[in-house]
């Protein structure tokens, strides 16, 4: 049929079709990676949609910046399946890993969202985390497991506490996202704990 109202009309596989769908994805996505090279600031605005077909929630993040012509762009980053619960934790770690994969984690301006619950949750999360540092939560620092103090290493509850404390922000974002997690470390904690390892370290 198609052939006949289209004599240039060529049949081709859907191996081919998505062989073809990747190569314009990887060819455009290199093209906006390179753009967001060259911007200094970039806003983000996410949701989550669920499919009425595919009984999916996908979490979409949609990133908004003006390029050195002064032109507005918009441009969706990422749009990932999302499991239930979409607790704040979940939105935050989506955000983040978006961010990072595009090389733009140092660059968020703004994060828009509704007024969901879990929305602020995240919310909360990713101010607390830019604010500190600008940078995710334990970059730069090499991967360590947390350690537990030996009765019989006098030195052990020194290492346990210096490796604790140089990761205790990692703690309340672990806890947005742990239930059952119920023991994490006040500020007060902190400060106690800095005060002895102080005093072991001499």
């Amino acid at each position: 049929m198609l052939s006949i109202n289209q004599s240039q009309f060529e049949k081709i596989s859907r191996t081919t079709a998505k062989k073809d769908v990747i190569n314009v994805y990887d060819i455009e996505k290199k093209k906006l990676q390179l753009t967001l090279k060259d911007i200094n600031k970039i806003s983000l605005t996410t949701d989550i949609w669920k499919s009425k077909v595919q009984k999916i929630s996908y979490m979409c993040v949609t990133g908004h910046f003006v390029d050195s012509n002064w032109q507005l762009h918009k441009r969706l980053l990422s749009f990932i399946p999302l499991p239930p619960p979409h607790a704040g934790h979940d939105i935050f770690n989506g955000l983040m890993k978006c961010t990072k994969d595009w090389g733009i984690e140092h660059k968020v301006f703004t994060i828009s969202v509704d007024n969901a619950s879990n929305n602020d949750a995240a919310i909360r999360i990713a101010k607390g985390t830019f604010s500190k540092s600008r940078k995710l939560p334990l970059e730069g620092i090499p991967v360590k497991r947390l350690i537990i103090d030996c009765p019989t290493r006098w030195n052990s509850t020194y290492e346990m506490l210096v490796e604790a404390y140089r990761v205790k922000d990692a703690f309340p974002i672990f806890k947005e996202g742990e239930p059952f997690y119920r023991y994490c470390p006040t500020l007060d904690d902190w400060k106690k704990v800095k005060d002895v390892v102080d005093i072991l370290e001499v």
